[in-house]
């Protein structure tokens, strides 16, 4: 669910928190062990790698999945060859905060509200007494050692569960195949592009997230609960799916997180958090489009999330004109 994921996002990356951390009870333990988890272990390639190609130029497409399976080694000799024939690679955007003394002072100070509801409200006054129900139950289970999440806004608290659930279900996102990848190109020689987007106004942003409206964030933690209750397996067999390079169910898979996606996309309603939204897209596009025209190979990784759909990154390489190939 890459909206999910997204609105952890930018300024919560870009700002350190220390999380107290509990000795779980015994009871803890015992919810834990009856969590079914991945068991896909050893080396995986993950899907193959898509061909964008304007006459004999071809960019090398790979697209990036997280969480994985704890157990898995990324190993792709596809990859490996295509980089090999490359003259670039280029990585996913990033944002980046220029070092002011001062505005980074002022976003320490801010930072613990973006986590509070802004009426010091805890989330069992901010949810509806029937989804805080839900939410409990699925936190004793996932993350009974997280209280620190019952003091949160919904929006935090939701995407805290969420975390938790994946790495409780045998995943996690500690597994940078984009990392790996940048690593071998360097090895290679290869002239690595990382496109940056400059968050002019760190606070201005911290401010819209502090306004997101209550009645998304509520939307989107009930959507967060559904899928959690209901589909867990979901996002194993995703995993399971881009491990073994099954490019259909991903595809599948696509279509049916969009509309849990555009419902916590509603909560990015703010210009400035919708501009750097689109400066994600068309970053990191524009530096992939400059790539494939100025050499006769290169070698890209992006989200596979963004690559299906009327508006995913294959359909549009496809409206500039450039021929698509599938693996």
């Amino acid at each position: 669910m890459r909206a999910l994921i997204a609105l952890a996002f930018t300024m919560t990356a870009l700002l350190p928190r220390a999380v107290a951390q509990e000795a779980l009870p015994p009871e803890a333990h015992a919810a834990h062990e009856a969590i079914e988890e991945v068991t896909i272990s050893g080396e995986r390639a993950g899907p193959g790698l898509w061909k964008i190609r304007k006459g004999d130029h071809t960019l090398y497409l790979f697209g990036t999945i997280s969480p994985l399976p704890k157990k898995m080694v990324w190993r792709s000799r596809d990859v490996e060859r295509a980089l090999e024939s490359s003259q670039v690679f280029v990585s996913n955007a990033r944002a980046s905060v220029g070092f002011n003394p001062i505005t980074w002072a002022r976003i320490m100070w801010n930072a613990p509200k973006m986590f509070k509801d802004p009426q010091n409200a805890t989330l069992g006054k901010s949810l509806p007494p029937e989804l805080f129900e839900r939410f409990e139950t699925l936190r004793r289970k996932y993350a009974p050692e997280k209280t620190d999440l019952l003091t949160q806004r919904p929006m935090f608290a939701g995407t805290g569960l969420l975390s938790a659930a994946i790495s409780a279900s045998g995943l996690t996102g500690a597994i940078d195949v984009r990392r790996t990848v940048a690593k071998l190109a360097k090895a290679r020689g290869l002239k690595v592009i990382e496109p940056k987007i400059k968050l002019d106004d760190p606070l201005g942003v911290m401010r819209e997230i502090m306004q997101f409206p209550p009645e998304a964030e509520v939307s989107c933690v009930r959507v967060m609960v559904d899928r959690l209750e209901g589909d867990l397996g979901v996002m194993r067999a995703q995993a399971d799916a881009w491990a073994s390079g099954d490019v259909d169910a991903l595809r599948k898979q696509r279509l049916l997180d969009q509309p849990a996606e555009e419902a916590c996309l509603a909560i990015v309603n703010g210009p400035k958090l919708a501009e750097l939204v689109r400066q994600f897209e068309s970053t990191w596009f524009d530096a992939a489009v400059m790539a494939l025209e100025q050499n006769k190979s290169s070698v890209a990784v992006a989200s596979i999330s963004q690559f299906f759909g009327p508006k995913g990154l294959l359909a549009k390489f496809a409206a500039r004109g450039y021929e698509v190939v599938d693996p």
